[in-house]
Formats: C-alpha cells, structure tokens, sequence
C-alpha cells in the first residue's frame, strides 16, 4: 500500500508526488535516521529479481512502519524485509563486486606473467 498524490502545477502539467513507501524499505539500522524507512527503500531492480528468484513476494512496504503495527502480520513482514535485506547485503552486492574484480585479476595475471 502506498499513498501518492497527484496535483496539477500552476504550469498546467500533472505532477505525481509522495513516493516514500512505493517500494519496501531495507532493514534500518541501529543509528539510522528515524524516518529512514521513508527513503531507504530497496530499487526495483532488486525486487523484481529476488521475486524470480523464488523468494517471498511481494515484501511489505509498510514494514518497518507505524502504518503496519496493528497488522497481524507485522512480525513476519519485518523478517521478511530482513532477509532480502542480507540477500541484498551478502549475496547480490558480492556477486557484482566479483563481476569486475574478476576482470582485472585476469588482466594483472596476465601483465604479471
């Protein structure tokens, strides 16, 4: 659930605003600013991939949130959002480190033979 707003500019053309909760957020951390949840969000690059990936889908976009503390699901959202979270972290940002450290280890092994 997300809460956009669109308005008409004083120019005449439509303007769309209030993104902050169209995707989920990442976990916050423990010295993250209070409303990181509104702009820490995961890209949706991310999250069409980790749903092909066959993980749980769709991720909460209120977890976090005071917008999903009555929900009975509440907990599992948060451990939800927790897990693609370290995905995130430990699995996908490695993998596209290695992509191009790869290359150049190849490139000095060959320079260094």
């Amino acid at each position: 659930m997300f809460s956009s707003k669109g308005h008409q500019g004083k120019d005449r053309r439509f303007y769309v605003i209030d993104f902050s909760r169209l995707f989920p957020c990442t976990t916050p951390t423990k010295n993250a600013h209070p409303k990181g949840f509104l702009y820490q969000l995961f890209r949706p690059e991310f999250i069409i991939n980790y749903k092909k990936a066959g993980h749980r889908w769709p991720l909460c976009s209120d977890a976090y949130t005071y917008f999903s503390v009555r929900d009975s699901n509440y907990v599992e959202f948060m451990r939800d959002i927790d897990e693609a979270t370290h995905h995130l972290l430990y699995v996908v940002v490695p993998g596209i480190i290695s992509c191009y450290l790869y290359p150049l280890t190849q490139a000095a092994y060959i320079l260094l033979s």
